[in-house]
């Protein structure tokens, strides 16, 4: 297991990011290139000189042709305890979205698990996750709004949903309170 902490996530990030671009003998220009990302961007990321938003590592990510989360990934065990105190976490919007990352993908395991918190009336867009890949949500608090391609859905608590997961889709917070939802991503 790494000793890195969960709670310095660039660190993670920039470690991951330089070790699967060095093993796909990938230059910064030809990642570049390859995610849409600049090479100036990328680079900052691998020095720990920026803070990646969510939808900055996923457009890398699919540069690199690996799951969102191996950017993430801290290094576990074959059996691990994981307390959300020591789970990678990623805000955007000013906190108004915060993601969870409780697993992440690997050879072993298709899928990532993400808990998600959505401040009341707040609005999370999302490009899409890897062609191919499905997403599985289940409400656990609020009122939760999901738009797949202009379809809409309204969750409420234990409802559920499955969908392509490449496709560009929105999550709202219908309600007055914070609205959490478990977010199964399975490539």
């Amino acid at each position: 297991m790494s000793d890195i902490a969960a709670d310095d996530i660039n660190l993670i990030i920039r470690q991951n990011l330089k070790r699967l671009r060095n093993e796909r003998k990938m230059s910064l220009g030809q990642l570049s290139e390859a995610c849409g990302v600049s090479k100036v961007m990328i680079s900052q990321i691998e020095k720990g000189e920026s803070n990646p938003t969510v939808h900055t590592l996923w457009k890398i990510a699919g540069g690199l042709k690996v799951h969102y989360t191996e950017l993430l990934d801290l290094k576990t065990k074959a059996e691990n305890v994981i307390r959300r105190q020591d789970v990678a976490v990623q805000t955007e919007k000013n906190g108004e979205y915060t993601s969870y990352c409780y697993y992440s993908s690997s050879q072993s395991r298709a899928f990532d698990l993400f808990v998600v918190e959505l401040c009341p009336e707040a609005t999370f867009e999302t490009q899409g996750h890897l062609a191919g890949s499905k997403e599985y949500l289940l409400v656990s608090l609020g009122q939760v709004e999901v738009t797949v391609e202009g379809r809409t859905h309204i969750l409420n608590p234990g409802d559920s949903i499955f969908f392509d997961g490449g496709q560009a889709h929105t999550y709202k917070n219908l309600g007055t309170g914070t609205a959490s939802f478990l977010s199964l991503i399975h490539y």
